[in-house]
């Protein structure tokens, strides 16, 4: 039998709602009592002498025992009386009533020994069926036409009455014990759901956690390549090339637009990180004039592969500063985007001299004092964990490679 409880704590489960298993939680998790009280309370209010439950169990006994014995008493033996059909229904009656305080002694005794459980049933069983059959045995000698011998037949009776009372014990004690698993199976579900409800706090804790770290290093990138715009505008403006301060304001504005209207923490198309790309590409091309050079090679079934926003723009400013800005002659930057190996290849190289050797260790990208490599690490282990490959070399004859193997999304 499924209860509308169970039903209750499967769908709070099944649909991880932490305000529904909180709710649940509240009204199924009273304070904690002794196992012993608990229990006997349980007991006392699910089948106590008045609850439904006790009344269908006694009375789908009874009535039972009243229609076989009809059947197999009344009919089989042609009497058809109805005075042998009243004296079934009245010691069915009878014995209804004499088992309520066989209920209270099973309540009282729940707790003891098995041993002492066994001989105090045993006991009320005998007391019980006894005082019925000498109750039955009476009243049919009073309602039908018997003779006064029928009491040498008590033993047949009484061996008889033994059996009924038996069998409502073991109808008692299996609804009992099938209401205790039904309980117990609600407590280990109620904790299911609170151990459940506790990981999702743990885990919406994590994210807004890694969600607002995520920002803070997104929130780094734009401050670092602000400044260095600034500084350029600034020295054209000193060396009076207006037009060029003012197409690079221009550009600025772009990119910080851009920047600003897409605040997003999640993956973006690659297409959408390759416009944002250009905008920062328009400026620094400004900068440099013709000392600068960009070749883009991206792959039309890479554009709508979802990645970081902005992870681009740090691997191209890490080679204008070691690339670029340390070549007097034009320097070409090669971005690329294809899928390789079921995963999304991103590649930015240069043809300047190369990272110094005091950057070698291309390992650990805390070797960096800048700002770019490093959040583009944090940001990366963020959003994969340890399913990605970043990589920056050293090639021949001349430039560095810097490397992105992402999964496909």
């Amino acid at each position: 039998m499924v209860t509308s409880a169970d039903n209750t704590i499967q769908n709070v489960i099944l649909t991880g709602s932490p305000i529904a298993m909180q709710n649940f939680l509240s009204a199924n998790n009273p304070a904690p009592e002794g196992a012993l009280n608990s229990f006997s309370t349980y007991l006392l209010e699910k089948i106590a002498i008045g609850s439904p439950l006790f009344w269908i169990m006694n009375s789908l006994y009874w009535s039972t025992l009243a229609l076989a014995s009809f059947l197999t008493l009344n009919l089989w033996y042609g009497t058809g009386a109805w005075s042998d059909i009243a004296h079934t229904i009245v010691q069915s009656l009878i014995g209804f009533v004499l088992v309520l305080p066989l209920h209270r002694i099973y309540i009282n005794a729940w707790h003891r020994s098995f041993f002492y459980r066994l001989v105090n049933a045993s006991i009320a069983i005998i007391l019980l069926a006894t005082l019925w059959t000498i109750t039955r045995m009476w009243i049919f000698i009073l309602m039908t036409p018997a003779e006064d011998d029928l009491w040498n037949e008590f033993g047949g009776w009484y061996f008889s009455g033994i059996f009924i009372f038996l069998g409502w014990s073991a109808l008692y004690h299996g609804v009992v014990y099938y209401e205790l698993v039904q309980s117990e199976r609600q407590k280990r579900l109620a904790v299911a759901a609170t151990v459940r409800l506790e990981k999702l706090k743990r885990l919406e804790a994590e994210k807004s956690a890694s969600d607002a770290r995520l920002q803070m290093l997104r929130y780094q990138l734009n401050p670092h390549f602000l400044f260095n715009t600034l500084n350029a505008i600034s020295a054209f403006i000193t060396v009076d090339e207006s037009d060029n301060a003012k197409f690079m304001l221009q550009r600025l504005s772009h990119f910080l637009r851009y920047s600003l209207e897409d605040n997003s923490i999640e993956t973006i198309p690659l297409s959408q990180d390759i416009d944002a790309l250009k905008l920062y590409v328009a400026i620094e091309e400004v900068r440099f004039s013709d000392r600068l050079k960009v070749i883009y090679d991206i792959d039309s079934e890479a554009l709508n592969v979802k990645v970081p926003s902005m992870i681009l723009q740090p691997l191209v400013e890490n080679a204008l500063k070691y690339g670029v800005s340390q070549n007097e002659a034009q320097s070409i930057i090669s971005i690329s985007a294809k899928i390789v190996d079921q995963k999304l290849s991103l590649t930015v190289q240069d043809d300047g001299p190369g990272l110094p050797k005091n950057k070698a260790d291309f390992e650990c990208f805390e070797n960096y004092s800048g700002v770019g490599l490093k959040n583009t690490e944090a940001r990366l282990h963020a959003f994969y964990e340890g399913n990605y490959t970043f990589t920056i070399e050293n090639i021949a004859p001349r430039g560095a490679l810097v490397t992105l193997l992402l999964p496909l999304e």
